[in-house]
This record gives C-alpha cells, structure tokens and sequence, in this order.
C-alpha cells in the first residue's frame, strides 16, 4: 500500500513536472501560478509547515511567492533554474528586509535544478545552494523517506 501511494504521487508530481517545463518553452506560465497555490498545501503535508502563498494578499511580492511565518520558513517557487534567478532572489529578499522575519528562504525549482549554484552570494543570511534550492526530485526523495501513511493519503489526495 505505502508504495503503491508514493508511486501514485511520484507519477502525479512527474507529469506536473514536465507539464511546466513544456508550457514554460512555449511561454505558457499560467500553469506556475497555479502550482504556487498547490505547492503551498503540499509542503505544508510533507514538511509540516504552515506556509500561504503571499501573492494572494499582494500581487507580486518581493522574492517570496510562500511564507510561514510562524516557523520563519519562505519559497520563491520559480521555473527559471538558472543561478542569475536564485540570486536575483537573494538580493531582493535582503533589500526588502525579509531576512528579518525568515530564517530560511527556500528556491523550488519547477524541473530540474542545475548541479551546482557555486556563484551564490548569501548576502549574509544562511542560504546554502545544496540546502535551499530544491526541485520536484527533492521532494519525490523527501516523499520516499520517513513519511506516515496518513501523510502520504493526505499528499495523494492533493
């Protein structure tokens, strides 16, 4: 049964996938705004977290699209994986002093991210490349380890 869910999931999260990837050559991006709503509700399942997409309160916030505020956790979630995106990131999530009220911004990359962000600058905050960009593989690892039934029914059901 647990199997059987995370390939369901898996297959779900794979197509979505390849769905954005496709859309976004045809600059077709209506689908990544979509994603920020779903993708909210399902780190929230899988990571425990209580993030609201802030673009519903304010249309194209500064450098975040998802905030927790209470565990001081936010995500740009983007389908641009390329290193000039994340720091773009960086730099506007520091020049509009969210640093202050987020301990960690995380990067989903809707495809795959690159292999290596080596010409980050953190601008002195905790953002580690191999730690905070993350793309749909992380989060089919992520599925694979430790998670309960229930959580998996719950991510299913998304």
């Amino acid at each position: 049964m647990r199997d059987d869910q995370i390939r369901r999931i898996t297959d779900a999260l794979s197509l979505l996938k390849h769905k954005i990837e496709g859309r976004s050559i045809a600059s077709l991006t209506d689908i990544n705004i979509v994603s920020e709503d779903f993708f909210s509700e399902f780190l929230n399942v899988l990571r425990g977290l209580k993030l609201v997409n802030v673009n519903k309160q304010n249309p194209n916030y500064p450098a975040i699209d998802l905030a927790d505020t209470e565990n001081r956790i936010s995500f740009q979630i983007t389908s641009t994986k390329d290193a000039s995106k994340v720091q773009h990131t960086i730099d506007k999530f520091v020049e509009h002093g969210l640093n202050s009220g987020f301990d960690e911004l995380y990067v989903l990359i809707l495809g795959d991210k690159q292999r290596r962000y080596s010409t980050i600058d953190s601008k002195g905050t905790n953002f580690d490349p191999d730690k905070h960009v993350i793309d749909i593989n992380t989060l089919i690892r992520e599925i694979r380890c430790g998670q309960t039934i229930e959580r998996l029914r719950a991510l299913e059901e998304l």
